[in-house]
């Protein structure tokens, strides 16, 4: 049960960092980094009622977690023009662009490195209330995109 908790504590701060990271293209909510943290602390702050010292502990992850966005959004930049200029070669192997990716490994495993950290220290914070409320919280969420996105296969497969 510990583990299982410890994992989807996991998923909930790849999530929050995954959002902060992330372009916003398809978000529909707050468009900047800093609003997309602040809306995802407010939602886990308000879901598992955390307390000031909690809510401390949050804001400093949340704060690395920005930090950490502007220096992925560099070298998420430099690998698409990187990217973009292979693919408009005449010719391109499977070599070139496995050392393309190659090289973005090591930012996926710092990034994944520093969400363990987090999500460690994050869960080591909640009450056993707390930790079954993230459970049940995440698996509503689980569902609903599993809705989400069979809906969105059904539809696209009507359309067709």
């Amino acid at each position: 049960m510990k583990k299982k908790i410890v994992i989807i504590a996991s998923v909930v701060m790849v999530a929050l960092i995954g959002l902060a990271v992330a372009g916003g293209a398809h978000w529909h909510g707050p468009k900047s980094a800093e609003d997309r943290v602040d809306f995802i602390k407010s939602k886990i702050t308000r879901k598992l009622d955390l307390d000031e010292s909690q809510t401390a502990v949050l804001d400093r992850i949340a704060q690395d977690v920005l930090a950490e966005h502007d220096e992925m959004q560099i070298r998420r930049d430099a690998f698409r023009e990187r990217f973009f200029d292979l693919m408009q070669q005449d010719n391109v192997t499977s070599e070139e662009l496995t050392r393309l990716f190659e090289e973005k490994k090591p930012d996926m495993d710092r990034l994944m490195a520093l969400a363990a950290t987090h999500i460690a220290e994050f869960h080591s914070i909640l009450t056993p209330q707390q930790r079954t409320t993230l459970v049940t919280e995440l698996e509503n969420h689980r569902q609903n995109c599993r809705f989400a996105r069979w809906s969105t296969q059904s539809q696209e497969m009507e359309g067709k």
